[in-house]
């Protein structure tokens, strides 16, 4: 299904429902979830800013720390985000 010429990353992140992300990071063993606040992409990486961030360690989701904001910067290929699942209540 094509939707335009707007790239997926964009799209996904533009979404009305894509809040809360989390953002897997195999090759450093990290998970961050947080709330988008802005992002960028070029030809061969993407920068992504989140707020309200809970970083676990991704093999065992063991909860490290957590900050304010985070700048993360990553290859095309080096990670992979999921929408939050988001319950009325805000809990999650």
């Amino acid at each position: 299904y094509k939707y335009g010429d707007e790239n997926l990353f964009s799209y996904f992140l533009n979404a009305d429902e894509t809040q809360i992300v989390y953002i897997r990071d195999k090759k450093n063993n990290l998970t961050y979830r947080g709330y988008v606040m802005v992002y960028s992409e070029a030809d061969t990486f993407s920068e992504i800013v989140l707020s309200n961030v809970t970083v676990y360690r991704y093999d065992d989701s063991e909860e490290l720390y957590e900050v304010d904001q985070i700048y993360l910067s990553f290859g095309k290929t080096d990670i992979i985000i999921e929408q939050a699942k988001l319950i009325e209540d805000g809990k999650k």
